[in-house]
C-alpha cells in the first residue's frame, strides 16, 4: 500500500511541475519540467 501511495504522490508532483513549467515557459517549459520529473522518478525508483 505504501508503494501505491508513493506512486500517486510522485505522479501528482510530476503533474504539478509540468503545469507550472507550462504556465511559466509555455510548451518548452513544460517539456523541461517533464524531463526533470522523469529524472526524479527514475532516481526514486533506483534508490
Amino acid at each position: 500500500m505504501n508503494i501505491f501511495k508513493t506512486m500517486i504522490l510522485m505522479a501528482l508532483l510530476s503533474g504539478i511541475m509540468i503545469a507550472i513549467g507550462g504556465a511559466i515557459g509555455g510548451s518548452w517549459g513544460a517539456m523541461i519540467m517533464l524531463v526533470i520529473s522523469l529524472g526524479m522518478n527514475f532516481i526514486r525508483a533506483c534508490w
